[in-house]
């Protein structure tokens, strides 16, 4: 079988390769399979993860150790994935993180860490109500979740829906994305920007969120 080396000295077949490149190219092919393709890659995930140089949940995890000062406070971590963003929030003290993703192999992945409260595994659909319950949390927080393919603008209103009044969302993302993902081109920033029951505290682009690539980490509060 053909194979092809990556940067990280692994070797992986061509096929899942090329799946694994699908997640970040602006024409997703692979859309109805994310969940599945991520149960498959979730045990070695993390080893892949700490060979590259990205640096997205460590700046998102001290821009929420800046905003919320009670260590004790709910937080909630989107699409979690193998649970690494919610591990470096969690060494700053937090003791009450929640989390869900839709992959269960990644939660599985996640569940190994021992950092989160309650574990929810099921797709954020825009529309559907998650299982998460209304206005328990005081901060919502997503680190690369919004990549072609995965959460839709939309998503915006379940945030709203269970943050506390005053609770914060914080959500950090590829800034190359915004430009160039045609889910979220001239749509995400817009959609965000119009609704009502939150406001914007802050847009920041960050410097080296992935190898070369910039990152955007928005923050905004429920009213």
């Amino acid at each position: 079988m053909a194979s092809q080396k990556k940067s990280d000295g692994r070797v992986l077949a061509d096929k899942d390769h090329k799946c694994f490149n699908a997640f970040l190219e602006r024409n997703f092919e692979y859309k109805n399979h994310v969940a599945d393709y991520y149960t498959k890659v979730a045990p070695e995930y993390d080893q892949f993860m700490r060979k590259t140089d990205y640096n997205g949940p460590r700046i998102v995890a001290a821009i929420v150790n800046d905003l919320i000062a009670e260590k004790s406070s709910w937080l909630v971590d989107i699409c979690g994935g193998t649970g690494i963003s919610g591990q470096e929030v969690s060494k700053y003290g937090f003791t009450n993180i929640d989390y869900i993703d839709g992959s269960d192999g990644m939660a599985k992945q996640a569940k190994l860490k021992g950092i989160y409260r309650n574990y929810y595994c099921e797709m954020l659909r825009p529309g559907k109500q998650s299982s998460l319950e209304t206005e328990k949390y005081d901060c919502v927080f997503s680190v690369g979740s919004y990549v072609p393919g995965h959460l839709q603008p939309e998503m915006a209103h379940e945030y709203i829906r269970i943050l506390k009044k005053g609770g914060l969302c914080v959500i950090g993302m590829r800034e190359q994305w915004l430009h160039e993902a045609e889910d979220y081109k001239d749509k995400l920033e817009p959609h965000m920007y119009a609704i009502k029951s939150w406001k914007l505290l802050s847009r920041t682009v960050m410097d080296n969120w992935y190898n070369e690539y910039s990152g955007l980490v928005y923050v905004f509060q429920k009213l």
